[in-house]
């Protein structure tokens, strides 16, 4: 069978807003505890206590990591909240998060919410989650305050900054057979998206957002989020950098997607397996049609010697 984390959507979200804090919401103060360190200020339960050092460890070396690729060290403290069950994760959320995001993060306020391994019985990956969710909050740091990047563009680089093996083109290359592939400005709405759908905009995001690094270079893609101002969109920025508007960059990158991904879907073990099974019934059917075709003959040159 596939791999069940391959399946389910780990990574996090950008919100543009985020809901009042637990002390707004009347989530008593002293079940938190608190952690400094270094850019970091930790939140967490005492249930969590015992993996608040592999998230310091892990969160700086994202930290690190973010830092030397973008060439950027945020000067703002990062707020990091671990929520032991999902309805400390939806206050903290205000419920703006569907039921398969596991984290969060508002790069205004510099905050994080992810949810407990407790609450997601793992912690294979909680490193990329950690590394996808400090992306959104470089690349809020990095742009202009006020300017919006489109959803496809956060969630893409925050994917390709987090090297997340788990994106790897078969949902999109069903899609592009099935002819559902989703429109690019259609993924500002990606919150409302039921799972599979979301997953599909994720791979989508992330395959765009590959696709402009291939064609114009990474530094592009961190030219992107620094010169986009309120004042300068960052549909004008992207025109000045590739030269064309989004959509016919977008029609590109299909034409290119249709011959990159479109059999991607036969690394799906499960695909694999319904593919022999339809193999098998085919085979048998064509086996039944010969042995009957040859007890039909049998049966006439028997009459024929009989007459």
């Amino acid at each position: 069978m596939p791999n069940i984390l391959r399946r389910r959507i780990l990574a996090g979200v950008a919100l543009v807003t985020f809901a009042p804090f637990f002390l707004q919401a009347g989530l008593p103060e002293n079940k938190w505890q608190r952690f400094s360190a270094g850019s970091f200020e930790i939140n967490y339960k005492l249930s969590d206590r015992g993996y608040l050092d592999q998230i310091v460890r892990l969160g700086r070396t994202a930290a690190s990591n973010l830092s030397s690729r973008l060439n950027f060290t945020p000067t703002q403290r990062i707020t990091l909240f671990i929520a032991d069950s999902q309805q400390t994760f939806d206050v903290l959320t205000g419920s703006a998060i569907p039921h398969w995001g596991e984290g969060v993060a508002n790069s205004r306020q510099n905050r994080i919410v992810i949810k407990s391994p407790n609450l997601t019985h793992s912690t294979a990956r909680l490193s990329k989650l950690l590394t996808h969710e400090l992306a959104h909050i470089y690349l809020g740091q990095l742009s202009h305050s006020g300017a919006t990047l489109p959803r496809w563009f956060n969630e893409g680089m925050a994917v390709l900054l987090s090297s997340d093996e788990g994106f790897s083109g078969e949902r999109l290359s069903k899609a592009l057979i099935s002819d559902s592939v989703i429109p690019i400005d259609e993924i500002e709405q990606m919150l409302t998206f039921p799972g599979g759908k979301a997953q599909l905009a994720y791979e989508q995001s992330y395959a765009f957002t590959l696709y402009l690094k291939e064609e114009f270079g990474f530094e592009a893609l961190l030219k992107l989020a620094r010169e986009t101002t309120p004042e300068q969109p960052f549909e004008s920025v992207f025109e000045q950098i590739a030269g064309a508007e989004i959509g016919d960059i977008e029609q590109e990158w299909f034409d290119v997607a249709e011959d990159k991904y479109r059999w991607h879907f036969l690394l799906d073990f499960e695909t694999y397996l319904w593919m022999f099974i339809l193999l098998l019934v085919i085979l048998g059917f064509v086996a039944i049609r010969l042995r009957n075709r040859r007890t039909m003959n049998r049966w006439e040159e028997e009459e024929e010697i009989g007459l």
